[in-house]
């Protein structure tokens, strides 16, 4: 075993015992179900959209609870430091899983600012929302608290080309508050981006929310590289809370200059105090969470 090997090897033992050591609550049901994540990535850095895949393997003896539950899922560092906490109800209801049969679903997560790199782990667990402390035992490696480890990834430094700019177009960022990790930026009708050049095939993530609600009519959203078009879409009345876009983007299409330069036009704005709802007189446009370009997988 090399020293790197044994490095891992006691980093984890290390966050088996701290977390072993943080249960809360008791487990009411132990349940015949083997949680999976698979990613496509085993190497990320911050601020990157990490694409996962959620599979919950039911096996036969498995009684299923009555109410639907939520999934707890949580990042830590090599010291069982909380990194991102990403809980939320599975999209088929826990209330509409069979036996011997497995569920899965995708889902994107936008990771946070890393301090340092090294190695993170995933843990999930599945509890009741009405009484977060009631939580299921499953089948696996027991993660502390009633959750359970099935990721170990690398964090590694971001590349040279990884920036981005909020040029021309845009309010000031704002935040829930000085602690929160949520953030967003509002946009006016017509935006500015300018990124570092990846110069290899890439995929654009937009995660926005639009005002269309507000507005009682759909907002037509263009995105644009340069000149060229390279999205264009409609978010109606009825739209859920946060959009998702993600826009494919050869390496052909992205030139050999060191930036790429992105234009955002959004066809209606909402300006809240014409509709009574406040006196914030500005032009709104898209509430960005999230505009980030990374390499495509290969």
């Amino acid at each position: 075993m090399n020293k790197q090997s044994i490095l891992f090897f006691l980093s984890f033992c290390m966050i088996l015992v701290l977390l072993n050591g943080c249960d809360e609550g008791e487990e009411i049901l132990s349940l015949d179900i083997r949680p999976q994540v698979k990613t496509g990535r085993m190497t990320v850095w911050s601020g990157q959209p990490l694409e996962m895949e959620y599979i919950w393997n039911i096996g036969d003896a498995v009684k299923l609870p009555e109410k639907n539950c939520k999934i707890l899922v949580h990042f830590l560092d090599g010291e069982g430091n909380l990194l991102l906490q990403d809980d939320h109800f599975p999209e088929m209801p826990t209330s509409e899983w069979e036996k011997n049969r497995a569920v899965g679903y995708p889902r994107t997560v936008f990771l946070p600012e890393f301090r340092r790199t090294g190695t993170f782990f995933i843990k999930v667990g599945l509890y009741n929302p009405e009484q977060r402390e009631e939580r299921f035992g499953l089948d696996g490696t027991h993660g502390g608290d009633h959750a359970y480890l099935v990721k170990e990834m690398t964090i590694v430094q971001k590349p040279r080309w990884d920036e981005i700019y909020f040029e021309d177009g845009w309010h000031a960022p704002e935040t829930k508050s000085s602690s929160s990790k949520d953030r967003w930026i509002w946009s006016k009708g017509v935006c500015r981006i300018v990124t570092g050049n990846p110069k290899k095939d890439s995929i654009l993530y937009l995660e926005a929310h639009s005002p269309a609600r507000d507005l009682q009519e759909p907002q037509q959203v263009q995105i644009f590289l340069d000149d060229d078009l390279l999205d264009t879409f409609s978010v109606a009345e009825s739209e859920k809370d946060r959009i998702l876009r993600k826009i494919d983007i050869p390496a052909s299409r992205m030139g050999v200059e060191s930036w790429l330069h992105f234009k955002i036009k959004i066809d209606k704005v909402f300006i809240p105090a014409d509709h009574g709802s406040s006196g914030d007189a500005r032009e709104l446009g898209l509430k960005v969470y999230h505009f980030v370009l990374t390499e495509a997988l290969l």
